[in-house]
């Protein structure tokens, strides 16, 4: 019975410490992060696109699509871009890198070449195969806000279907504060 008192303990412990977590950084250029569960953090505001967006054509598995235009500037860290690169495994980039997939690689990378990353759910995504009912939709709000959304985006998986499960999120790049939310 002690044994468990004391586990009780330490899980309320535990939960007082996180509803109380703080942003986190800045890094060396200002950018801090923070969580929905932090302090004055975000609250997750989903803002639908599949009607409005534009389909981004071509995602397979371990591939990524043509840049497609932000139709704004958007300051990340030390530039200014207006187009990104969507890849198939859930991330994002300002530069044209090369196909990023398992094992994937740490940031920065060797020779900076894939450092520009933005990666709301970096995983082994799959939109091929019969039935596969994942989608990409990008969007420019037209008021200083481009999304990127990840509709049932399910896991490659080394089976007949080649895709399990069902993912779903976005990245928010708002140019007004350079800021990146995740939902």
């Amino acid at each position: 019975m002690k044994n468990i008192y004391h586990l009780l303990l330490f899980f309320a412990a535990l939960m007082m410490v996180q509803q109380t977590a703080i942003a986190q950084g800045p890094d060396a250029y200002g950018y801090q992060w923070r969580t929905s569960g932090d302090v004055d953090g975000p609250v997750v505001d989903w803002i639908d696109i599949s009607t409005i967006g534009t389909e981004v054509s071509g995602l397979a598995d371990d591939n990524s699509a043509a840049f497609v235009p932000m139709g704004m500037d958007f300051n990340y860290y030390w530039s200014d871009y207006d187009q990104m690169k969507i890849g198939s495994n859930g991330w994002l980039s300002f530069d044209n890198v090369s196909n990023i997939s398992h094992c994937f690689p740490a940031v920065p990378t060797p020779g900076g070449n894939g450092d520009n990353l933005v990666c709301p759910l970096m995983g082994d995504l799959n939109f091929t195969g019969v039935g596969n009912p994942g989608k990409v939709y990008y969007h420019n709000d037209g008021a200083g806000k481009f999304i990127v959304s990840y509709h049932d985006a399910p896991f490659w998986v080394n089976a007949n279907p080649a895709y399990i499960g069902s993912n779903t999120f976005q990245a928010v790049f708002d140019s007004a504060d350079s800021s990146i939310t995740f939902n």
